[in-house]
């Protein structure tokens, strides 16, 4: 049987970075019942800040999911630490990893690791021919996104009726994700959740863990906040208008 065509175009000769596909269905807080599957960007991103790790996994407990090729990407980005004379990206690179390591991945409290089927390898292929046309970056591997989509697809099928949310920062994997059913946030929007959730943690500080994260792994240009009140919470008396809108 010939391979199947992906349905999104391969990439123009030049490359330009996709929008980030923003699902207008999930409140700024977020959906409190759904599964988050974060890829190696937003791991990284959560790697960043000695207070992230533990909001993170404060903030969505149970309900996260970290897929098999996501957890080795992590791992490999700190398996040697870059040399010296290395450039800062390259040390902040392996700082975050090393961090989100042994904060999330390691020890009695680890995130679970799904492990692939092969029933998820096709499949896998086809995703990372989509994501590979909408990419900026023309060798990226896409190896975490495309294992998150697949697995997310086969979990849907079954008798898993709750919702799901990729968390990611690379725009192109949110157009792909959108295109077959799955929304996606990047991490602006973790951070806005977890305001949301903490009145004690102010926007300034909101936008201080924006600025460190995004050194390391960053959504699209235009999803990065420039001022401390786009994490503003724009509560009422009768409760967050922008949230329970939803």
């Amino acid at each position: 049987m010939p391979k199947r065509r992906p349905s999104i175009p391969n990439a123009a000769s030049v490359r330009r970075a996709a929008p980030f596909a923003r699902s207008e269905a999930i409140p700024k807080r977020g959906w409190h019942d759904a599964l988050v599957w974060p890829d190696t960007g937003i791991l990284l991103s959560v790697g960043t800040n000695a207070e992230l790790p533990s909001r993170f996994r404060d903030h969505f407990k149970s309900r996260i999911r970290v897929v098999q090729t996501v957890d080795r990407e992590v791992r490999g980005h700190c398996r040697s630490r870059p040399a010296e004379d290395a450039s800062e990206y390259q040390h902040r690179l392996f700082d975050a990893a090393d961090f989100s390591v042994n904060q999330l991945l390691v020890g009695p409290a680890a995130f679970e690791v799904l492990e692939l089927r092969d029933e998820d390898l096709e499949v896998i292929d086809e995703i990372r021919d989509q994501l590979r046309g909408v990419s900026e970056e023309e060798k990226k591997r896409h190896g975490g996104e495309a294992a998150i989509i697949a697995v997310v697809q086969r979990q849907s099928r079954g008798r898993n009726e709750r919702r799901h949310i990729l968390l990611t920062n690379d725009g192109g994997a949110s157009v792909v994700a959108s295109h077959r059913g799955l929304p996606s946030r990047h991490i602006v929007d973790v951070i806005a959740e977890f305001a949301c959730a903490d009145p004690d943690v102010t926007p300034e500080r909101c936008l201080a863990f924006v600025q460190e994260s995004t050194k390391v792994s960053a959504p699209p240009a235009a999803c990065i906040p420039k001022r401390a009140d786009a994490f503003t919470c724009d509560k009422s008396n009768n409760g967050c208008q922008s949230c329970d809108a939803h």
